[in-house]
């Protein structure tokens, strides 16, 4: 059957409707698991929207943020696709929900699923009545959850017909694989388990329900209860596996599971508490230990919120039946690293307006149990609903809803924000998709059902991705579905100006890490966004200089603490520079010149040009020096002139001075003059010692003396 009896928003119990018949999966197995139930509570059928009082509102909270389409804005899309969508063996509303392992997405939808690459290929699609093997039961609420710890996917369903939850785990880590059923209670019951939502955690599985009397118009609401499962008896296939309940609570209604995306040991759920007359103004957070066959325990801590409302109907373009925004409960809540964030549909208030569907969001620290944000997504010209979210590995947050008015087909949009952003603070809205016509597939009492919740996923293969998934209108084609890849980015939003003087044709640099790679980039008059990797380090040029040279631009002293920063948060600044003019100084050789301007000193060396730059009518003190007595200072040239080796010079405009030395004549006749008696002395000194030297005897000659004769040789 293709439509869904009215419950939700409203707390309408179910009407049971035969649905034809579905083929039976061959060779499926069950596999039965035990549980427990007990008793209840009615809720006020609510006629009444009482006014919220919104703070700190999306409007109000970021800049640009009124309409789709923000140029360089977070979160940034990526592969994306049009996913299931509607069809004559369909409910409605479709209840979309996603996941996304290492390398496929799954999405469910009443009464579908479909396996995708993460490309957008469609690899299966099943009806979901098939899949369980259910035959002619009528089941809904389907939804769907990877669990990287274990490697495993969980699909959940309920079966209106044998009042129980379907509960699915894959026997492997391909989902287009085999599955293990189990279904809970292990019995069939004669009550009617509405909306089952699953979450998944590091030791168990848990399942929350709400509990009517019978799946009927007459069915009362009998309370909240919600099953604790052992996880690894589940992926493991045991046959039997453990299973603690809880009592039926009538004094909670939808108490929701949150979704752990990361390694705990304890578990957590959240619930907005029902008021009498239709309002919420209680957090109830509960905190899930142990696991089954163990001991189980259960601890709440409650904070006070502000006050929410019921939503009021929202318009669509194309048709005067609105859409159905539900009510209060819960729709979606993700924890990771220690922050929790909460989203549901209520009421905005607005002065001299219309009131709008607006999303309340809730940030909570279960460490202390503390209510840390407490803010609205809301809009004055638009209705807001539906809110799906993920926290990737940095904790940076992804949000994607549904919108309509009465200028707008019922779309999708998304936005994000980063752990150091401001309170209550916000990215611009990025459209995802624009429905192409109204949603009116299913309109009981003339309201037409939507929703009733989307779907938001981490990626286990890319720590910086998340997907997201969500209903569109199409008109006579009936409702379809959106996936979409995101990234979160710490959104620079970037603008310059010049204090007292024309913008120059130069401007100062950004420099950044964008998908892993450095970049660097010309910031502008205008605002202008750059998106950088979360938690990477970025800066911006304190000077940058006129294309002549003549002139320099540096930022205020007082500002400079916003030039850099770590990317863990989006930044808007408008960074002010002041004009510098330059002094440009050329020194001859022979010598140096030292200045001062302010606080600022320098030298410029022998045979080079140095600039200083100063704020215009700012004087500099010029001081020429030789560099050794061969030279002397001749006099200065350009705009300064004068044989005086101390000058001032008031810089009112680009400007440039020549110091110029020559050798010292005197001093060269001085050294001359020193080298000649030097000569002198030295000659003297010679000659000095020439005289001194004592008078040699004249050599005797050698006295001759004649040699014997030779011996005769003896006889």
């Amino acid at each position: 059957m293709r439509r869904e009896p009215a419950r939700g928003g409203r707390h309408v119990a179910i009407f049971a409707i035969a649905i034809p018949a579905l083929l039976l999966l061959a060779g499926t197995s069950a596999v039965i698991s035990g549980s427990i139930g007990l008793p209840s509570r009615r809720l006020t059928n609510p006629d009444s929207n009482p006014d919220s009082r919104p703070a700190g509102s999306f409007a109000s909270r970021a800049a640009g943020a009124s309409g789709p389409g923000v140029a360089g804005a977070s979160p940034v899309l990526g592969t994306g696709w049009d996913a299931l969508e509607y069809s004559a063996s369909d409910l409605t509303p479709p209840d979309v929900h996603l996941a996304v392992g290492p390398n496929h997405a799954v999405e469910v939808v009443n009464l579908a699923s479909g396996i995708f690459t993460k490309a957008g290929t469609l690899i299966a699609s099943h009806p979901l009545a098939t899949f369980f093997g259910i035959g002619l039961d009528y089941i809904t609420d389907p939804q769907v959850q990877y669990d990287a710890r274990a490697d495993r996917w969980f699909l959940s369903a309920s079966d209106i017909s044998q009042g129980q939850v379907l509960l699915a785990v894959s026997r492997t880590p391909d989902p287009s694989g085999m599955w293990a059923f189990n279904r809970v209670p292990s019995f069939p019951s004669s009550s009617c388990p509405d909306q089952p939502i699953l979450g998944v955690g590091s030791l168990n599985v848990i399942l929350s329900i709400n509990v009517y009397s019978a799946c009927s118009s007459s069915g009362r609401f009998q309370g909240a209860q919600y099953f604790v499962l052992n996880k690894t008896q589940l992926v493991s296939g045991t046959p039997s596996p453990a299973i603690w309940s809880s009592i039926r609570d009538p004094a909670e209604f939808s108490v929701h599971p949150v979704k752990m995306q990361g390694d705990s040991p304890v578990q957590y759920m959240v619930s907005a508490r029902y008021n009498l007359d239709d309002t919420s103004d209680v957090i109830e957070l509960f905190t899930v230990s142990g696991s089954p066959p163990g001991t189980v325990g259960v601890t709440q801590t409650n904070n006070l919120m502000r006050l929410a409302g019921l939503p009021p109907p929202a318009t669509q373009l194309g048709s005067t039946l609105p859409l159905n925004p539900n009510d209060f409960r819960v729709a979606d809540a993700a924890w990771a690293g220690g922050a929790l964030w909460v989203g549901f549909n209520q009421r905005c208030a607005h002065p001299f307006l219309p009131a709008t569907a607006c999303i309340r969001l809730l940030e909570l620290d279960p460490a202390s149990g503390r209510l840390v944000q407490d803010f609205d997504l809301s809009s004055t010209a638009k209705h807001y609903f539906y809110p799906a979210m993920a926290l990737d590995a940095r904790g940076n947050l992804g949000i994607v809803f549904g919108y309509s008015s009465g200028s707008d087909y019922p779309g999708l949009m998304a936005t994000g924000r980063l752990p150091g952003d401001a309170p209550e603070l916000l990215q611009p809205l990025v459209l995802v998709k624009t429905g192409s016509g109204p949603e009116t597939t299913w309109c009981p009492l003339n309201v037409c059902r939507y929703g009733d919740y989307f779907g938001a996923s981490t990626d286990p293969s890319d720590p910086t991705r998340i997907w997201l998934a969500g209903e569109v209108g199409r008109g006579s084609f009936g409702w379809g579905t959106r996936i979409s890849a995101a990234r979160v980015k710490a959104m620079l939003t970037l603008n310059y100006s010049v204090q007292s003087d024309s913008v120059p044709p130069t401007a100062p640099m950004v420099h950044y890490v964008a998908d892993g790679s450095t970049a660097s980039a010309a910031i502008g008059t205008t605002p202008t966004t750059f998106l950088a990797d979360p938690g990477t380090a970025w800066s911006v040029d304190a000077t940058f200089t006129a294309p002549s040279g003549q002139a320099r631009y540096i930022a205020l002293l007082n500002e400079t603490t916003k030039l850099n920063g770590t990317a863990d948060r989006s930044v808007s600044e408008t960074l002010p520079y002041r004009l510098q003019y330059g002094l440009a100084i050329d020194v001859g050789l022979g010598g140096t010149v030292a200045y001062e301007a302010n606080a600022t000193t320098g030298t410029v060396a022998s045979g080079t040009i140095g600039t200083v730059y100063v704020f215009p009518t700012g004087v500099v003190r010029l001081t020429a020096a030789p560099s050794s007595g061969l030279w002397v200072f001749s006099g200065w040239d350009g705009d300064i002139s004068g044989p005086s080796p101390s000058m001032s010079i008031t810089v009112d405009g680009p400007r440039s001075v020549r110091a110029y030395f020559s050798l010292s004549w005197t001093f060269l006749a001085l050294l001359a003059s020193v080298i000649v008696a030097a000569a002198t002395v030295a000659v003297v000194v010679l000659r000095r010692r020439e005289q001194k030297k004592p008078e040699q005897p004249a050599p005797i000659p050698p006295t001759f003396s004649p040699e014997a004769p030779p011996k005769a040789p003896p006889p």
